[in-house]
Formats: structure tokens, sequence, C-alpha cells
């Protein structure tokens, strides 16, 4: 899988999409209905970049073919757990049923807060990358339970690694329509809006 140059951002700006479905009863009552996952979003750009800084990230852009190409993208600051005390990588310590939102996760310093409630995790099964909805802390065996933002979309099996430094996010642009502004004395300028394409 390609993945998104590597160049610090002037701003990122993180959010997420959800597919909620509301309506009202004839009574008044509110129901929503969830379709699907959550997806992660990313607002991203690079200001006064001068051409040999430009021309790797609009290249790559561009042979997106808008909204067609997918690719791995490391958030900045957001690619890395937030904790020092989080390895780059554990593993599941019990099997993850669809749907369940917590993950027993081994492997991690003993009797300690390993990972921060918005940290990404991502599982070597699947594309998809989650959000850490608490603090997780481990036990004296090195075990914590993860709580996690949204429901997992597949079954995550014992002994799966995880990811939880250096986390990738499967992405796509969001939108078909690109450009580059070029102001005097020609330094260019990137946006680009991407979406989770787990």
């Amino acid at each position: 899988m390609p993945q998104f140059p590597v160049l610090a951002p002037s701003a990122i700006s993180p959010g997420s999409q959800s597919s909620n479905y509301d309506s009202k009863t004839q009574s008044g009552k509110s129901q929503t209905r969830k379709a699907g996952t959550t997806l992660l979003t990313f607002d991203v750009s690079w200001l006064k970049l001068t051409r040999a800084q430009a021309a790797p990230l609009w290249g790559f852009i561009q042979a997106q073919n808008g909204t067609f190409g997918r690719f791995d993208f490391l958030p900045a600051l957001w690619g890395d757990s937030s904790n020092p005390n989080a390895p780059s990588t554990a593993s599941v310590n019990a099997t993850a049923a669809a749907r369940q939102q917590t993950v027993l996760l081994g492997g991690l310093p003993i009797n300690k807060t390993v990972l921060n409630a918005g940290d990404l995790i991502r599982f070597a099964n699947h594309n998809k990358t989650y959000v850490l909805a608490a603090d997780a802390v481990s036990n004296a065996s090195g075990i914590a339970t993860l709580t996690l933002a949204f429901d997992l979309i597949a079954v995550v099996p014992a002994s799966t690694v995880a990811t939880l430094k250096g986390v990738l996010v499967r992405c796509a642009l969001a939108e078909n329509a690109q450009n580059m502004p070029i102001a005097a004395p020609f330094f260019h300028d990137i946006s680009v809006k991407l979406i989770e394409t787990p």
C-alpha cells in the first residue's frame, strides 16, 4: 500500500464522520440508527513550500486520481501514543468479537497507565484505525483492557499484533478536485481533506 509522503504539515485537523440516521416517531420520540463505523478524517495543509518541497506532495496527490486511490497516512503528532509508557506494539491477549468495544492487550509495562484517551491503535488483521475512549492501565501481568471509541469492524484474534506507535490510517482523498495556489515569491500552498477507508 503506498504511503502519503511524510512532511510535517503547517496544520492538521483530525476529525471523524459517522453515518447515523435520526428520525422522530409520531409521538415525538427520537430514534437514532447507526450504519457502519465511524471514519477518521484529516484536514491537512502545508503553507509556503518551495517547489522542491511541494513537488512530491503534489505528484502523490495527483496520482490518487481524486477519491479513487487508497494509501496509508501517518498523522503528524497523532500517529504515536501520547503516553511515554506505551511500547511500539503489543499483542491481543484474548479474541475480541466484531462489534465489541473492549480489547485485552498484553505485553505491556506492568502496573502503569500505558495508553491515553485519544490515542490511535491499529490491529494487524484489518485496516481500521481505532481511537481509545479512555486511558488504559495495565495490571501486574502487563495486561490492560482497552476501551475503544467505536465498535470493532471484525474479529481480532488472540495474539494479533496491535500497533501503538507509528499508527497508519488507511485513507483516500475526500474530494475529487484539488488545487495548489502559488503566490509570489513562488511559494506553494497545499491543502487536502482525507477520509479513512478501512
